[in-house]
């Protein structure tokens, strides 16, 4: 068989010739037919028997994830014409050992994002650490004068340390940290953004400094081992399934500032025995504490001491 019997979808978009997919098996090499102008977005993505490209020199744009997660790749030359490689384009291929990239490429974020063979690198554009490229070391120390951590995602990483030049922690920012064990959060922090440390099944313990007013949804959802959670009375809401499945979580106290405890916000927390709720909260969804044990409030909060009873929750006066 040979690289010719390989098809393709090819559309024409603004002029250029754009390359969508590949039809059927990859037959190596795969050789893209001369003319083509882009490799479209998740053009190649996940074909783990692509194992040889060769890419024209009409080429001169590489989408977003055009060849992410090409285990068996090996070998790539990007030709001298083209100007932009897209974001997480050769992401997650692992056997890549050989790459040749022109100078001057204007390069998107993690594009080659846990390749063995690239060197670690941070993606820092205008103080926003969005991605890496390379592999990530078990011990991160982000650089001074990162101002918002948007996205770094990291199956190795067990330590964090950020400088206090970081005020956003965005949205999905640790998504998936699986190993992630210790992280701290300097006082500069004012936004810890939805997702934010979603799925970090290692992390233990987590401190929420005193200048957080805003927690998202689904920040430490499925944060198994977590034991500790300190929230600073500047939070006003604790949103839907913040903590939701933090199934290690024994105790946990709603600081004064907040009003409003969201739906799902402590479901699925199996271990929950104490939860101490203050007089400022107004609102408790009906489902907050969805297939928790909850044994407990500690509280004297009227709101509380209602939801409680409807839901034959056990109710301690708080001294």
């Amino acid at each position: 068989m040979s690289a010719a019997e390989n098809k393709f979808t090819v559309e024409v978009i603004d002029s250029k010739k754009v390359l969508k997919s590949i039809v059927g098996r990859s037959i190596n090499p795969v050789v893209i037919p001369d003319g083509v102008n882009t490799i479209g977005d998740s053009a190649f993505a996940d074909r783990k028997s692509l194992k040889e490209i060769v890419i024209p020199d009409s080429v001169t744009k590489i989408g977003n994830r055009a060849f992410a997660r090409c285990t068996s790749l090996a070998k790539v030359v990007i030709p001298a014409g083209v100007t932009e490689i897209g974001n997480k384009a050769f992401a997650g291929c692992s056997s890549l050992v050989d790459i040749h990239v022109p100078a001057g490429i204007k390069m998107g974020e993690g594009v080659f994002k846990d390749v063995p063979s690239a060197e670690f690198s941070l993606c820092i554009n205008n103080g926003i650490l969005a991605d890496y490229n390379g592999i990530c070391p078990e011990k991160l120390v982000i650089p001074e004068g990162v101002a918002e951590i948007k996205s770094f995602s990291c199956n190795s990483v067990k330590e964090i340390t950020i400088p206090d030049s970081v005020t956003i922690i965005g949205a999905s920012a640790f998504w998936s940290c699986e190993s992630l064990t210790a992280i701290n959060i300097p006082d500069s922090v004012t936004v810890i953004g939805h997702n934010a440390f979603c799925y970090c099944e290692s992390l233990n313990e987590i401190t929420i400094p005193a200048g957080v007013n805003f927690i998202g949804d689904y920040a430490f959802l499925g944060c198994t081992a977590l034991v500790k959670a300190v929230i600073p009375d500047s939070v006003t809401e604790i949103g839907y399934r913040t903590f939701c499945g933090c199934v290690s979580l024994t105790e946990i106290t709603i600081p004064d500032g907040v009003t409003k405890i969201g739906g799902q916000a402590f479901a699925e927390c199996a271990s929950l025995a104490k939860i101490v709720i203050p007089d400022s909260v107004t609102e408790i969804a009906d489902d907050a504490f969805y297939a928790s044990k909850s044994r407990a409030f500690f509280t004297n909060n009227p709101v509380a001491i209602k939801y409680a009873k409807k839901k034959r929750i056990p109710v301690k006066p708080l001294k």
